[in-house]
C-alpha cells in the first residue's frame, strides 16, 4: 500500500503539527549525521569537541579548509533533510488542497520575469531596513547576547564566502544560493503559508504571518526587519502566482547575487552596513509596489485557494459519501 495521500484527511492543526514534527526530526537527524561525519575532518575525538570547533571556532579554525568544509557539510545535510521533510509532507498529504503548491505546473514567463524584477527593485529597500535594524536604539542583556551570536555568525559567513578553490566556491553556492532558497520556499511559502491561508481565509494574514515566522526562526534580531520584508515579497509572489517556482527563482536570485557580490568585493565589504540614502529606499519601495501590482494583475485567477473543498467547521477534507473513504488524490507526478 502506497503512503501517498494517506494523511490528506488531517485537519489544519494536524497538518501544522505534522509539518513541525517532520521539520524538527529532519533537522535533528541530519545535524547528528553531520556532526559524526565532521569529527575526523576537524580532528575531534567526541561530539563535544567537534561542536566546540564548529560552533565556537577560533580565527585559526576559520582559516582551516577542513573546518570550513565540515561546517558546510553539516549545513548542506541539514538543508537537504529539511527539503526532504517538506517533500515527504507533500507526499503524505497529496490530495489535500494545502498540498497543491503549483510545483507541478510550468510557471508563466511573465510572472518569472516579474519575480526577478521584484527582487532587484526590493534590494535598496531591504538594505535600508538592514541599516535601520542595525542601529535600533535598544538595550538589554538578551539583546547583547543576540548581538554576540550574530557577530559570531557574521565571522563564520565571511569565512565561508571566501573560497580558495573552485570546489569550495561550488559548495558555498550550493549551500547558500540553491539549497537554502529551495528548502525555505518549500517549507515556508509552499506549506506553512498555505496552511495559514486555509485557516484564516486571508492571503495577507498568511503572507505576513509566514514572514514573521521565517524571520524569527533565523534567531537574528538585528537582521529581522530585512528578513521580514524579503519574506513578504516572496509571499506575495507565491500567493498571486500560485506557483512555487516563482518565489524559488526570486529567493535564488537574492541569495546568488549576495554570494557572487561577496566573491567580487570581499565578504567583509559585502556584509558592511552603510548609510543608504533614504530617498533610494523610498524609490525602491515605490518600484516594488508597482512590480507587485503587476504580479497581482497577471496573477493566476484559476487556481483554487487552499481552503477550497475543506469542511468549514473542521478544516478537514470531506469523506466520499459513496465509499465513506477519503477521495483518492489525483497524481500530479
Amino acid at each position: 500500500m502506497s503512503l501517498r495521500g494517506t494523511l490528506r484527511f488531517l485537519s489544519l492543526p494536524g497538518l501544522l503539527f505534522l509539518l513541525v514534527g517532520l521539520y524538527l526530526l529532519a533537522e535533528t537527524f541530519a545535524a547528528s549525521i553531520g556532526l559524526v561525519l565532521a569529527m575526523p575532518l576537524v580532528g575531534a575525538s567526541n561530539l563535544e569537541g567537534v561542536q566546540k570547533v564548529l560552533f565556537e571556532p577560533s580565527d585559526a579554525d576559520l582559516r582551516d579548509p577542513a573546518v570550513l568544509f565540515a561546517i558546510k557539510l553539516i549545513n548542506i545535510l541539514v538543508s537537504s533533510g529539511k527539503l526532504l521533510a517538506a517533500l515527504f509532507f507533500l507526499y503524505l498529504t497529496a490530495g489535500h488542497p494545502v498540498a497543491e503548491t503549483g510545483r507541478e505546473r510550468r510557471p508563466s514567463w511573465i510572472l518569472l520575469g516579474l519575480a526577478v524584477v521584484a527582487m532587484v527593485a526590493a534590494s535598496p529597500m531591504i538594505d535600508s531596513l538592514h541599516a535601520l535594524n542595525q542601529n535600533l536604539p535598544v538595550s538589554g542583556e538578551w539583546l547583547q547576547q543576540m548581538r554576540d551570536w550574530e557577530d559570531q555568525a557574521s565571522r563564520l559567513t565571511s569565512a565561508i564566502l571566501r573560497p580558495a578553490s573552485f570546489v569550495e566556491g561550488l559548495t558555498t553556492f550550493l549551500m547558500i544560493a540553491i539549497l537554502a532558497a529551495v528548502w525555505e520556499e518549500f517549507v515556508f511559502r509552499g506549506i506553512l503559508q498555505r496552511i495559514i491561508e486555509a485557516w484564516t481565509k486571508n492571503g495577507h494574514v498568511a503572507v505576513w504571518g509566514t514572514a514573521f515566522v521565517f524571520a524569527a526562526i533565523h534567531f537574528q534580531f538585528y537582521s529581522i526587519l530585512p528578513r521580514i520584508m524579503l519574506a513578504v515579497v516572496l509571499g506575495y509572489l507565491f500567493w498571486w502566482s500560485r506557483n512555487l517556482w516563482v518565489p524559488i527563482i526570486g529567493h535564488f536570485l537574492n541569495n546568488a547575487t549576495y554570494v557572487v557580490y561577496s566573491w567580487v568585493v570581499g565578504p567583509e565589504k559585502a556584509a558592511a552596513v552603510g548609510d543608504p540614502s533614504p530617498w533610494l529606499g523610498v524609490a525602491s519601495a515605490a518600484a516594488l509596489a508597482i512590480v507587485l501590482f503587476l504580479v497581482y494583475r497577471y496573477r493566476d485567477t484559476e487556481a483554487p485557494p487552499p481552503w477550497h473543498g475543506l469542511d468549514p467547521a473542521t478544516g478537514r477534507l470531506p469523506m466520499n459519501p459513496d465509499s465513506k473513504e477519503p477521495k483518492e488524490p489525483e497524481d500530479h507526478f
